[in-house]
């Protein structure tokens, strides 16, 4: 008889499930830990917070991460926050972005930033 892996799931999901539960674990758990505030002169929103604090955990564990969301989300802000969070001040930063979003990135980290200088540089060349 060939079985699925529909039929696997269902005979052993439960199992598995409980399984990776137990190899994997958080590193922020919104509402049960504690939000790590960067000084930011803009308040991120509480999600954005959460995920702040979460990229600010995940590299003091490794060198990189991603922040991959929705447009209008925030993502700005909460990689300003990443940045901020993760050196406690004075760093340097590149963004890559679209040049219709340079102006926007400039104006969103002079209001976000303390003391922070934005140099546009047009082309890699």
């Amino acid at each position: 008889m060939k079985s699925s892996l529909s039929d696997y799931l269902q005979r052993y999901g439960k199992l598995l499930g409980q399984a990776a539960s137990r190899s994997t674990r958080p590193l922020h758990t919104p509402g049960v830990d504690e939000l790590i505030r960067p000084a930011l002169m803009r308040e991120p929103y509480p999600a954005q917070a959460h995920l702040v604090t979460a990229g600010i955990k995940t590299l003091r564990r490794q060198r990189a991460l991603q922040v991959s969301a929705s447009c209008g989300s925030g993502k700005t802000i909460m990689a300003q926050g990443i940045c901020q969070g993760h050196s406690e001040g004075g760093y340097r930063a590149i963004v890559l972005s679209p040049p219709h979003l340079t102006a926007k990135w400039a104006r969103e980290i002079t209001e976000t930033v303390k003391n922070a200088h934005v140099h546009h540089i047009d082309s890699f060349k």
